[in-house]
């Protein structure tokens, strides 16, 4: 099952995903995505702040992120100034979960293909 069918599914792999991380856990989990790791923590989300060069390519990203977040059903935040971008995520009720933490390094995988 790919990662956006595990994220989407009602399965027993789903329900752990959703479990809130302990906060000694959370610094365990960030290393199993190394790409994550501009990403911080502000209280209960994970925040990553992006700068583009060109309006242009931060509009085409945060089109690719809207696409990126409905296929895999998970919502962030995007705060939008400029050509700076602010992306939050957290499980609504829950904080950071391993949910999260995938998520964050799909965007980060979006950027890698990203004009920036």
């Amino acid at each position: 099952m790919t990662l956006a069918g595990v994220m989407a599914s009602s399965s027993p792999l789903h329900r752990v995903v959703q479990r809130r991380l302990h906060e000694e856990l959370i610094p365990k989990q960030l290393p199993i995505e190394p790409r994550i790791s501009q990403w911080t923590r502000d209280e209960d989300e994970l925040v990553r702040a992006l700068r583009f060069t060109t309006r242009s390519a931060m509009r085409s990203f945060v089109v690719k992120l809207l696409e990126l977040e409905d296929s895999v059903d998970h919502h962030s935040r995007v705060a939008i100034d400029g050509n700076d971008v602010s992306v939050r995520v957290s499980t609504h009720g829950a904080g950071v979960t391993v949910k999260d933490i995938k998520f964050a390094a799909l965007v980060d995988r979006l950027l890698e293909r990203s004009d920036r």
